[in-house]
């Protein structure tokens, strides 16, 4: 009646926005530990049961009107009745009969992780709003974890969270995952572009050992990795020493200290760092978008626990666009052609692109011709001008041979030198825009 695989959990109303992006994920290919979900009707049930929905709803009704710091007393005191109230036995016993399966093959124990309906979508991620409980060894503690997971739906900071984005509060917003723990190396997060510049041709991975709770929490130092999004490749790298890890241990999560030899080693090869890189990029092109994923290596094998959209990146191209071109999804020709195939795949309101050399040339030499300002010849060229700036740094550096001189007519120069006059007579009109950019940019996906 109440657990669902969590291969078959596909309707978010029911399941959840967790629980539906990992199905998604398992549906591409992706490792994915062995679980199920208890449905939102499992949380309506269990409040129906024990006569709790009027005080619920008055909760809610309360936090429209209350203070954050009025309202935590109150949460408290409902949280504390949620806690002393049964389980009803039809849900105990289903639940508990899908739990005991994977517990008989999971040494590590479980998780309860929350998959609020409107959680991990692409306009409002609920990140760090609300709760997973790790390292559950017993039936006591599960039925515990349960129970917290279901307070966590109306905890003060997740009602502000979802007053901000416009969403209603909802008695029986939240649905359940319950999974198997996978024995942590190492875990972390990746991004499928720098979070803090936008960058949609870097992923960056935070990586520590054991697992990853305290580095999503910001409570320890990780090691950063940045990579090439396309192969994978290490292109920067930041260890820090790491003196405790968290690990699964008899009586649950346990805080245990790494070795001095360990400490300042990397929590991942670069071999690994590859791996969590080629797995990101599949979940990436899967959704379409980029995506922040939480990841666990366990005996080399890399398995994802959750992943969500990038909710709150930096602009790195921004373009002149209608809001109805902002949405559009441009995609290349089948056989590209550097002087003919433009194309950027916009995700997420972001694109990816790749300049070749001779766009570069082109680009900082119509800067120096121009009579118009570097940062009106980027825009008209659809680039950022500290892009432009960075090129023409780069010829001063390489003495000027990194790109020929004035004077110098090179092949589509003169093409150039057309579009150039044509801006420049048009007042920057937006298809001679577009007809520039269709001519030098590369597309890369």
């Amino acid at each position: 009646m109440f657990p669902i695989d969590l291969a078959l959990a596909t309707d978010r109303a029911r399941v959840g926005g967790k629980a539906v992006n990992l199905q998604r994920a398992m549906d591409v290919g992706v490792r994915v530990p062995t679980g199920f979900v208890v449905p939102r009707h499992a949380l309506a049930y269990f409040l129906s049961e024990n006569t709790l929905t009027a005080q619920v709803e008055a909760y809610l009704g309360q936090a429209v009107a209350l203070h954050s710091n009025e309202l935590h007393p109150v949460y408290e005191a409902l949280c504390a009745t949620i806690t002393a109230a049964p389980m009803p036995a039809d849900l105990a016993e289903s639940i508990t009969s899908s739990a005991d399966e994977l517990f008989a093959t999971a040494p590590s124990g479980l998780a309860v992780r929350s998959s609020g309906i409107h959680e991990d979508a692409t306009g409002a991620s609920f990140a760090g709003v609300y709760s997973s409980q790790l390292g559950i060894v017993s039936h006591t503690a599960l039925w515990q974890a349960i129970r917290q997971c279901w307070c966590a739906t109306w905890s003060p900071g997740a009602l502000a969270y979802a007053r901000r984005m416009g969403i209603p509060p909802q008695l029986d917003g939240m649905a359940l995952i319950v999974q198997q723990m996978m024995p942590a190396d190492s875990a972390g997060v990746i991004f499928t572009a720098d979070p803090l510049t936008g960058n949609p041709w870097r992923f960056v991975i935070n990586a520590t050992f054991g697992l990853a709770q305290p580095l999503v929490k910001g409570r320890v130092p990780a090691d950063r990795f940045v990579t090439a999004w396309h192969s994978g490749e290490v292109i920067e790298r930041h260890i820090v020493e790491k003196t405790t890890q968290l690990e699964v241990g008899q009586q649950g999560v346990e805080v245990a200290a790494v070795s001095r030899a360990k400490r300042s080693t990397p929590a991942l090869s670069d071999r690994q760092v590859r791996e969590v890189a080629q797995v990101a990029l599949q979940l990436d092109q899967a959704f379409d978008c980029r995506v922040d994923i939480e990841w666990v290596m366990s005996r080399g094998r890399v398995f994802i626990v959750q992943v969500r959209p990038l909710t709150a990146l930096p602009s790195f191209f921004p373009h002149d666009f209608s809001e109805s071109e902002m949405h559009e999804t441009w995609t290349p020709s089948a056989k590209v052609d550097t002087k003919k195939g433009y194309a950027t795949r916009r995700r997420c309101q972001m694109e990816r692109r790749t300049f070749t050399r001779e766009f570069k040339m082109e680009a900082v030499q119509l800067s120096y011709d121009s009579d118009m300002p570097v940062t009106q010849v980027a825009k008209n060229l659809g680039i950022r001008a500290e892009l432009l700036y960075r090129w023409r740094a780069e010829q001063r550096q390489a003495g000027g041979s990194a790109f020929p001189g004035k004077g110098t007519l090179r092949p589509g120069e003169a093409e150039l030198m057309r579009l150039r006059r044509e801006l420049e007579q048009t007042r920057l009109e937006r298809d001679i825009l577009k007809k520039a950019l269709s001519v030098f940019a590369q597309p890369t996906r």
